[in-house]
């Protein structure tokens, strides 16, 4: 393109406008396929380092919740497990209650193989799994809390406390859901109310029925009573537990919501503006190639005739 002195600096002006106008309604058609002011952080300016902030602190807090969700899965499972071994004395109630009248050789053997079934069963479910952790182990997850075997029989009243069976530790699992919070949860195997469901099922699988064990009986029905009130008060812990988790979740999920409000006020566009601000660009854009092209065509002869 060729320059004549007398245009040169008319012409010059209008092509830096032209450029700038150019270079911007490029950085809008960007936005406009991004969605985003910028596409790295150097194009934010002041405000790079408060998204950067923010896009931090939701990530944070979007771990937060995850923890607390999986967490609340687990104490779901164990309080599911929980809610089957109360079925299961429940079921050996009624078998306890039954036997309370007379009671021939073959009835009392029938509850002796019934009560070591049920204890099976129950020892099964203190042996739950989730995700490859055993829940009532307190940390040694890796490690089957409950081994019957150990278990001394007890076939006589008064039975004894007997928590011989627990292989697990005393810890109690926690889990951080804030900066500042950590909420324990669960319960372990050698819990009062795992140890008196597993010893009433020891005394009625092997206390004596020909003669019936009158005494052994009548603990047995107090026994199975007492083991079943203290299994519901550890379901009732585990619902809070599962309250209290569920509410820090919900915490750290709010925040992360807005969180992301911010982060898009601060890295996002509206598209409906930029798709406006294109249109007024490509216009003036228009304009300038317009002017450019007149003033190009300018000769001083046209100015002579």
């Amino acid at each position: 393109m060729s320059m004549r002195v007398a245009t040169f600096s008319a012409s010059a002006r209008m092509l830096a406008t032209t450029l700038g106008t150019q270079a911007r309604m490029n950085e809008l058609l960007i936005q406009q396929a991004t969605g985003k002011i910028s596409t790295d952080y150097g194009g934010l300016g002041s405000s790079a380092g408060r998204l950067v902030n923010v896009e931090v602190s939701k990530a944070r807090a979007e771990a937060f919740a995850k923890a607390a969700s999986l967490s609340g899965d687990r104490v779901e499972v164990m309080y599911d497990a929980c809610g089957s071994i109360v079925d299961v004395l429940t079921e050996l109630r009624a078998k306890i209650s039954q036997a309370t009248g007379t009671l021939d050789a073959t009835g009392g053997q029938a509850i002796n193989a019934v009560a070591a079934e049920l204890m099976e069963e129950a020892a099964s479910l203190m042996n739950t799994q989730f995700e490859g952790r055993y829940l009532f182990a307190g940390s040694r997850v890796d490690t089957k809390p409950v081994e019957l075997a150990a278990l001394a029989a007890q076939s006589t009243a008064p039975t004894t406390a007997d928590t011989s069976y627990y292989v697990g530790d005393d810890a109690i699992t926690s889990v951080r859901v804030s900066n500042d919070d950590v909420i324990e949860y669960g319960v372990t195997a050698a819990d009062p109310a795992f140890e008196k469901t597993l010893r009433v099922f020891n005394l009625v699988s092997n206390m004596s029925v020909s003669p019936l064990d009158t005494a052994a009986l009548t603990e047995a029905s107090s026994l199975v009573l007492d083991a079943l009130d203290s299994m519901t008060a550890v379901q009732t812990m585990l619902s809070l537990d599962a309250r209290a988790l569920e509410r820090a979740e919900q915490n750290q999920l709010d925040f992360v919501d807005n969180a992301a409000a911010m982060a898009s006020t601060l890295g996002e566009v509206d598209i409906a503006a930029v798709a406006a601000s294109l249109s007024t660009y490509e216009a003036q854009l228009q304009a300038s190639y317009s002017a450019i092209s007149k003033i190009q065509s300018l000769r001083l002869v046209d100015f002579l005739r």
